[in-house]
């Protein structure tokens, strides 16, 4: 998912979820700051596989100036954490649905459609794995 995706979800879940004493409230806003400082570090890191950086711009001097294993180890670094942060967006609203007073059956069904994401991770994983796979 893309950082803006995740920090709507953190959104959402603060809106449905939050209580004015509850310690997820804490959980959402460490998970919001964790996405932004996700966002801004991987936008910058790329910025650092050339130097002097203007060589990027130079497709001829590229292979002189450019780390491509920097460049490499970044994508695994960035789609692990990618992965990490999806994981626990599916995890996080389970606790709070576990606690809700209604039948079981019915916390069952609405943790269901919350985990109905789930579908998506095995697919964004091996999607991303083929893409590192055929990179080296």
């Amino acid at each position: 998912m893309t950082g803006a995706i995740r920090i709507s979800i953190l959104f959402f879940y603060y809106r449905v979820f939050v209580t004015p004493q509850a310690r997820l409230k804490l959980v959402i806003q460490a998970l919001l700051a964790l996405q932004i400082v996700y966002l801004v570090v991987y936008s910058v890191l790329p910025a650092f596989m050339c130097r002097p950086l203007y060589k990027a711009w130079h497709p001829l001097e590229r292979e002189l100036y450019c780390n491509d294993w920097y460049y490499y180890h970044l994508q695994v670094a960035l789609y692990s954490t990618s992965m990490a942060f999806d994981i626990i967006l599916l995890i996080l609203p389970l606790y709070p649905v576990w606690k809700l007073q209604m039948p079981v059956k019915r916390r069952l069904s609405v943790a269901f459609v919350f985990m109905l994401g789930a579908a998506y991770v095995p697919l964004h994983v091996s999607a991303k794995l083929i893409q590192i796979l055929t990179q080296s």
